[in-house]
């Protein structure tokens, strides 16, 4: 398992931005080596990512250079006033490290010696061997691992002052909201009841939820989700925590830049009994919680913080007790303005971070950076976070609490 805090954002760009359908040349890694070799990295590093995509990220000596790429960053990181940003850098560094090593054996190692040599930065005429390699990326992970472990040790002192803070702050509520079912079977849909079921199985299991505190709704009208989310009002105060997670379809209206959950009662043709994003946020802007977060997986997701993305948020402070502190409200969607499978490769990755995750604080935010790309890479669909307008937020961050 990588070290670190819950692996704190891969940063891994590899899978950032989508790859065209068409390509007209595939790339000849030969010519690749050439920039990458000569440390031509600015020019290289696109291409690169490229050409692990359309690879499957399965060239040992590409992913060793993505990883000499996202050290050499990381040192250029700590060299400056604050070390927050090495962080993401070293974990993506020793992330392509150890899947060069799972991909380095001897049949992908025979015959392409010579694309080792740089990485070893041998200048001797004794042949390079595949224990050599191994060796050396060993080492370097070695060295990751301590860089890492010198950083988080500054995390110390505030998980002890954290966990004071625990002890005074509020209840954590959870409304889970799963549509499988509709009155137009047409509109049927296999998953999300079953993921919502899920999901309150690992908080209630996990983390610092109580059963009695989290309401799924399976297969709700929109009369339903509305009048529960009213109720909040009433059972959360302004030291509690909610989490709303809702998975069925959506719908984006371009003529009225408006998105819209589809409830049970929902119709494609009829707009009276869609939730929209503004009703949404109406609701959030009434519950006086600490923190709240939304998770959206449904088509279209992205809209509930249409006029404000990713972009604006990443200057949010990084220190945990900061976040905890400062009021927040916050989603986090499976796409953008796009559709998204039933199979829902997003919540796949969420609960599988959510259940295997070992440390005792983790953010929203970390939680998201942490499964972006694996979400990117695995479905094309790209995931987004954010704030949401307009409802209270001032900078702080929903905190996912382990039990003992």
């Amino acid at each position: 398992m990588l070290p670190h805090r819950f692996i704190q954002f891969l940063v891994v760009m590899l899978f950032f931005l989508p790859v065209k359908a068409v390509v007209s040349q595939p790339i000849s890694y030969p010519d690749l080596y050439k920039q990458l070799e000569s440390k031509n990295y600015e020019e290289a590093e696109p291409v690169l990512r490229r050409y692990l995509k359309e690879n499957k990220n399965n060239n040992p000596s590409a992913l060793i250079f993505m990883g000499n790429i996202f050290y050499e960053k990381a040192l250029e990181e700590m060299m400056g006033e604050t070390d927050a940003a090495a962080r993401p850098l070293l974990d993506s560094a020793l992330y392509f490290y150890q899947a060069a090593l799972d991909n380095l054996t001897g049949q992908s190692f025979k015959g392409k010696e010579k694309y080792y040599k740089a990485f070893l930065k041998s200048k001797s005429k004794r042949k390079i061997t595949i224990e050599n390699v191994q060796q050396d990326i060993g080492g370097r992970m070695d060295r990751i691992r301590k860089k890492l472990q010198k950083l988080n040790r500054s995390d110390a002192r505030t998980d002890s002052i954290l966990s004071v803070e625990v002890k005074r702050q509020g209840k954590y509520y959870a409304l889970i909201i799963g549509i499988s079912i509709y009155n137009n079977p047409k509109l049927n849909l296999d998953r999300p009841v079953k993921d919502a079921q899920k999901l309150k199985e690992i908080l209630s299991t996990n983390y610092i939820f109580d059963n009695n505190r989290i309401t799924l709704m399976a297969n709700p009208t929109r009369q339903q989700i509305l009048k529960e989310l009213y109720d909040f009002r009433k059972r959360v105060n302004k030291k509690d925590n909610l989490l709303i997670f809702y998975a069925g379809h959506g719908y984006w209206d371009e003529e009225a830049k408006q998105g819209y959950w589809w409830p049970r009662d929902a119709t494609p043709d009829d707009p009276t009994n869609w939730l929209s994003n503004g009703d949404l946020k109406e609701q959030i802007r009434g519950i006086k919680s600490s923190h709240t977060l939304v998770i959206s997986d449904a088509c279209f997701s992205g809209a509930i913080f249409k006029t404000r993305g990713v972009s604006d948020i990443r200057s949010a402070p990084t220190d945990m007790l900061v976040l905890n502190r400062q009021p927040s409200r916050r989603a986090m969607t499976s796409g953008t303005l796009t559709t998204v499978p039933d199979q829902s490769v997003f919540f796949e990755h969420l609960s599988k971070q959510l259940n295997e995750n070992k440390e005792k604080y983790i953010s929203s935010q970390f939680l998201f950076d942490n499964i972006r790309q694996r979400v990117i890479s695995n479905s094309m669909i790209v995931p987004q976070d954010g704030v949401i307008n307009d409802t209270g937020d001032e900078g702080g961050d929903f905190i996912f609490i382990r039990k003992n």
